[in-house]
């Protein structure tokens, strides 16, 4: 009934039904666990949840946990696989009354749901329930430590072990209850990739450190969906090497699936299109359905458009509009996404878990175990990036009968590709575990939590009876430079591009600095008289493109305007908007690579092909937004003044300047006429994702040209380049420089320019993307030795000159100020004070007076690679020398 319903609706609406597969079903093979060693306790909940029998992989990973080994299940979703879980825990219970289980969940909601499930199961097995507690933020810090000291099974989140538990170890109960840990599980290992599991990474060697001090060492028991080399990403990710139980022994059953790929009509924009498929199907089927888009904007515009539908009908029939926030027990389809505030977030859950709401549409955060009953309907807009994230979300669905899968092409060139080679969709390489732990903003997260004076590692040593003095020595495996930092944060020789961090932490880098971002969060605020509402919060890179100044953002479905955004205080601040939308005018990204000594991580040739892995310095700046009010379309330029709008933005721009890692890519073909770089560049992006499926979020692309000459390149020489987008990097765009990539890159980039429709090349670009795939054929050299050749200039002068010159951003260029976000600063003068030693003398753009000139110490700023004039400053003599040798006098105090 519900496949006729699907293509009667797309047959009258334009849709075109591109291809179709048939998942079968698979039946389930059970088998006794009587060979196990298990306690009476085990046996009674196996007996009574399980009387037929085990899945294969739930009875190898209780055999490997037994025998002592730390164990990570890797099988499909829905199979049981927290199985495993319990019967460990009943295990140590039996073996030690005292003992504590900690189980990490990533999600509040998952770890509530957990809870109940936890306490079923050792309810089962003859234990208390209320053995079982639940910590996250929305526990009162009041009740944390009585739940610590009654619990032996704790369920937590990794952002409240962070923020809260290992920060308390000097408190009694909680420095017992890492004593007696005996058992950690951690679920959902798959999502620990990106910033948040490098962050994670560090997380669970301060709770092994901890644990070390006080003289224990528990069993880890992990589970995730099928990733590429769990057992890597596992060892990186706890610092241990884990027995693998895979989807090899996977014997669970399943249900017959049927996926559906489908365009939709041309005559509407995609958002409109699926909302009204969306629509429908509330309207004329029984389904229950969840909606996947790739972005959290997504969620609530397409969210929204059903909203407003289902409002004017009731309307129409004489009903009331919906006050406050009631919307989220009345709608039918309603948003799911990061950033929500906990209440509604709950709202949502709730109503999803008890059948109440008809559809939702979700980001990737759905992916996860939450149990969702009664799905009958997946919508994918758009095709997943890796196969794990595809079996993730096609797994939501027909749990316990038949399902059906609706894959929309959104139109990309991922989509598109996808579409034309229908057979290629179940063959996606699998999703990777993508840790970078030498980035230095997460070493020093983790440095001041754990190793500052009177931090966690103090705490810990007062508590087992030890004396703090001495050196920082650990027996955890840590990344390289990770003790050599903690060392110097204990002494206090914070490396000066980590002051601004120490500064901002206080003494409070826990709370800070979040588990899921390498920068501090900005707060969304809606003020009603005396109240201030909050709305979620966001990264740096989300405000600039969901609530930059001017912008109407949207919460839960309803519209906001932003009148304001305080950059260092961290707000965002918003009031109530129609339902307009608005976008981002967004100039071309700039970087600046950085390619002297000490900054360039790889550099390869192949012929006149060139990939060099650098430092780069990335700028993005909004210059306005265009607004759609109906069929009018209206455009804003910044500045704005209050007066008319009543938004407050006086600058030309709203910028973010960070620092990260890339590859740019150099050929000589690239400087012909008529080469579209950054229609390449975009090109050669979208197929790196195809080839090595990391999230959009993470990689981004541009085109420039270098502004100095460096090594084997000269000034003006064209680069494209593919760079991580996270602060300080996870060196995730590198693997463009491993061996066989990037013609695998160009390969699919000229199959995907032969098709015409998904991303049209002129002449031009098309003989450069030939010329630069002919040179992949050739031998790779490494030149690094002729990238170091190339040293700044130095200045000539009398004899130990320059031990009292100071590298220093000449007058009338410009820096970032590394102190105020990276802001940058317009050097006007350079002088010396006996107090406070060498300053520069100017402005930033968010001065309120410029007429008024600040100062700023020279260490505070950082020259922008290429854009920057350098020189030195004579602490004898007061003058300042250019690059080429030039004196100028400097200023004294």
């Amino acid at each position: 009934m519900l496949d006729a319903l699907l293509r009667e609706f797309w047959a009258a609406n334009g849709w075109q039904l591109v291809h179709t597969f048939t998942r079968p079903g698979r039946s389930q093979q059970l088998f006794d666990p009587g060979e196990l060693d298990l306690s009476v306790p085990s046996r009674r909940y196996l007996g009574a949840c399980y009387p037929d029998g085990l899945y294969l992989h739930q009875l190898e990973a209780i055999r490997h946990h037994l025998q002592g080994r730390d164990v990570g299940l890797t099988t499909g979703t829905a199979s049981g696989k927290s199985l495993p879980f319990y019967v460990a825990a009943i295990e140590a219970l039996v073996r030690d009354p005292g003992a504590r289980v900690l189980a990490i969940y990533p999600l509040k909601a998952l770890a509530r749901e957990q809870e109940r499930r936890w306490a079923d199961a050792l309810a089962t097995a003859g234990f208390p329930r209320q053995g079982v507690a639940r910590l996250d933020g929305d526990v009162p810090v009041s009740r944390r430590a009585g739940l610590l000291q009654k619990a032996a099974v704790v369920v937590a989140t990794p952002d409240i072990v962070h923020a809260w538990l290992l920060p308390g170890v000097g408190d009694g109960a909680v420095w017992r209850f890492i004593a007696q840990l005996r058992v950690v599980v951690v679920d959902e290992v798959h999502v620990y990739t990106g910033v948040f599991g490098s962050n994670a990474a560090f997380l669970f060697r301060r709770l092994e450190h901890l644990m070390a001090l006080a003289g224990q060492r528990a069993a880890y028991v992990a589970a995730s969906a099928t990733i590429r080399d769990a057992a890597g990403h596992l060892r990186a990710l706890c610092g241990r090497d884990f027995h693998i139980v895979d989807e090899g022994h996977d014997t669970s059953g399943q249900q017959e699936l049927n996926v559906y790929l489908v365009n939709p009509p041309d005559s509407r924009d995609l958002l409109t299109s699926v909302s009204g498929f969306l629509q429908a199907m509330a309207a004329r089927t029984p389904a229950r359905f969840i909606t996947f888009v790739d972005s959290r904007k997504q969620t609530e515009l397409m969210a929204t458009i059903i909203a407003r539908s289902q409002q004017k009908a009731a309307e129409a029939g004489g009903e009331e509009p919906l006050p406050g926030f009631e919307h989220l027990q009345k709608l039918d389809v309603l948003p799911y996404r990061a950033g929500f505030e906990e209440h509604d977030r709950a709202v949502i859950q709730d109503r999803l878990a008890s059948g109440t709401l008809r559809g939702v549409v979700a980001t990737s955060a759905l992916e996860l175990g939450i149990d969702i009953p009664h799905l009958d309907v997946g919508v994918l807009v758009g095709v997943p990036r890796s196969g794990t994230s595809l079996m993730q979300r096609i797994g939501r669905v027909g749990r316990q009968v038949p399902g059906a899968v609706v894959i929309v092409n959104n139109g990309d060139v991922y989509s598109e590709a996808m579409f034309r080679k229908p057979a290629e969709l179940f063959e996606r390489p699998l999703a990777e575990g993508a840790l970078y732990l030498e980035n230095p903003r997460i070493q020093y997260i983790h440095a001041m939590c754990l190793a500052r004076p009177g931090g966690e590692h103090d705490r810990a040593l007062a508590r087992a009876g030890a004396s703090p003095e001495g050196p920082f020595s650990s027996p955890v495996s840590w990344p390289p430079g990770f003790v050599e930092l903690c060392a110097r944060e204990r002494a206090g020789e914070i490396p000066p591009d980590l002051q601004s961090m120490k500064m901002e932490a206080g003494d409070t880098p826990h709370h800070t600095y979040p588990l899921r971002d390498v920068e501090s969060q900005f707060n969304v605020e809606h003020q009603q008289g005396p109240e201030v509402y909050p709305l979620g919060s966001l990264s740096f890179g989300q405000v600039l493109r969901e609530a930059y100044p001017g912008a109407v953002y949207y919460y839960t479905t309803v519209p906001y305007r932003v009148y304001q955004v305080l950059v260092r205080a961290r707000t965002v601040r918003v009031r109530r908007e129609r339902y307009y939308t608005t976008r981002p005018q967004m100039l071309p990204t700039q970087v600046f690579p950085n390619l002297s000594p000490g900054n360039v991580h790889r550099a390869t040739r192949q012929g006149e092909l060139f990939l060099v892995e650098t430092n780069l310095q990335i700028r993005e700046a909004v210059c306005g937004y265009k607004e759609r009010r109906g069929p009018t379309e209206i455009s804003e330029k910044y500045p704005l003044e209050p007066a008319g709008s009543g938004i407050s933005y006086p600058q030309e721009l709203f910028t973010r300047n960070y620092f990260t890692t890339g590859v740019i890519v150099v050929h000589p073909a690239l400087l012909r006429s008529g080469v579209a770089h950054s229609r390449l560049a975009e090109l050669l992006y979208e197929c790196f994702l195809i080839e090595i499926p990391f999230e959009r979020q993470d990689i981004n692309w541009a085109a420039g040209r270098l502004k100095v000459a460096r090594g084997p390149f000269q000034e003006g020489t064209v680069f494209i380049t593919i760079f991580d987008q996270t602060y300080g990097s996870l060196r995730l765009s590198g693997r463009l420089m491993d061996s066989g990539v990037m013609r695998k890159v160009l390969l699919r980039a000229i199959d995907v320019s032969r098709a015409g429709t998904l991303m049209d090349l002129n002449d031009e670009t098309m003989g450069c993307l030939n010329e630069m795939l002919l040179a992949t054929a050739l031998p790779v050299r490494d030149i690094m030795g002729e990238m170091a050749g190339s040293e700044e200039a130095t200045v000539r002068g009398a004899d130990g000159a320059e031990d009292r010159l100071v590298r220093i951003i000449l007058p009338g260029s410009v820096g970032l100020d590394r102190m105020k976000d990276n802001e940058e600063f317009y050097v006007e003068g350079v002088f010396f004070s006996p107090r406070d030693g060498l300053r520069y003398r100017g402005r930033h753009p968010s001065d309120s007076d410029a007429t008024v000139k600040v100062t700023v110490p020279v260490q505070n700023l950082v020259p922008v690679p290429g854009e920057s004039r350098l020189g030195w400053y004579d602490l004898e003599t007061g003058e300042i020398v250019g690059e080429q040798g030039q004196p100028g006098r400097g200023e004294h105090e």
